[in-house]
């Protein structure tokens, strides 16, 4: 008998359901304004699997709304720049179902309240867990309200 494949879908609410249990210490502030970003990982990083770390937004108030990867007519969609260490890779990220927004007929795709991005990493068979350096993640996203937007 085989078994079909849990979707992306449901491995991305499963997964965001686990943030409610990660650990605080092994999160770490990106940025803080306007939208706060912690990159929270799921665990530590086991060799030869991949390893699951979400960006984490948590907007300063309601009036502040962030941007799906397709942002619509409007907006820009958020950018990650890692340095990993050697044989690393992060995949593309895995968002939640953005809502629709129109300001002055354009139609966003935005996150209003805290929202989550997943990005699965693949951690060589090989890999020294333990030394392997740190994870730099440059990311660059939009903090907007109905009347202005920052980086």
């Amino acid at each position: 008998m085989t078994h079909a494949r849990p979707t992306i879908l449901l491995q991305a609410l499963l997964a965001l359901l686990a943030l409610a249990c990660f650990v605080p210490a092994q999160a770490q502030e990106l940025a803080g304004n306007n939208i706060r970003a912690r990159l929270v990982a799921d665990g530590p990083p086991i060799p030869g699997e991949t390893w699951t770390v979400a960006l984490l937004f948590t907007p300063k108030s309601e009036e502040w709304h962030g941007y799906w990867k397709n942002p619509g007519d409007a907006g820009v969609g958020m950018t990650l720049k890692w340095r990993l260490p050697g044989g690393w890779q992060a995949g593309e990220p895995l968002y939640p179902v953005p809502r629709r927004l129109e300001i002055s007929g354009l139609m966003n795709h935005v996150f209003e309240g805290e929202y989550a991005a997943l990005v699965p990493i693949s951690v060589p068979a090989g890999a020294a867990v333990a030394n392997s350096g740190p994870i730099v993640l440059e990311a660059d996203y939009l903090a907007c309200t109905d009347r202005s937007c920052v980086p």
